[in-house]
């Protein structure tokens, strides 16, 4: 699968394909994120370890509203989920370095909003740096980068350097 067909594939949030990704979990392209249990807010930093480890390994989606088993809890009222989605493009563009371009969109189930932020992958500007930090997604967790994920990070993107 191409890099644009993989993006476009992910950008698809439809109620079908939510329903599908509830059942199957998390894995390499997907997180959830339970906002319910804080008061319908998120941590920042480790949502930017996220955008910038989904951008380091060909991208993926971000679920806010849905607990780690599945379940949708939701990101509240309109204004609740206006602030969250607020807050996701402020991480992105102050926290994730060079600022990171994501596409947070709205899709309800059930009466409960889910925030899905759509992270690109294959992106020139990677490697995505978090507090000066390179970030990868490994299965279903981020992490930071090993000097070799580093350095393969640094080639993928065209620069070029001595050892």
């Amino acid at each position: 699968m191409s890099a644009a067909s993989a993006a476009s594939t992910l950008a698809v949030m439809d109620h079908a394909a939510l329903d599908r990704q509830l059942r199957l979990g998390e894995d390499a392209a997907n997180e959830f994120k339970d906002v319910a249990r804080n008061g319908f807010s998120i941590d920042r930093m480790d949502l930017a370890k996220a955008l910038a480890a989904f951008a380091n390994s060909g991208g993926g989606r971000i679920l806010l509203g849905v607990s780690d088993d599945g379940t949708v809890t939701g990101t509240g009222g309109v204004q609740q989920t206006d602030a969250l989605l607020r807050h996701v493009t402020q991480v992105c563009r102050d926290l994730v370095s060079p600022p990171l371009s994501c596409r947070p969109l709205k899709v309800e189930r059930d009466g409960w909003t889910v925030l899905v932020v759509v992270v690109p992958g294959f992106a020139p500007d990677r490697p995505y740096l978090v507090s000066g930090a390179d970030y990868v997604r490994d299965g279903t967790q981020n992490r930071k980068a090993s000097r070799d994920e580093q350095i393969r990070l640094l080639q993928s993107a065209d620069y070029h350097f001595d050892e």
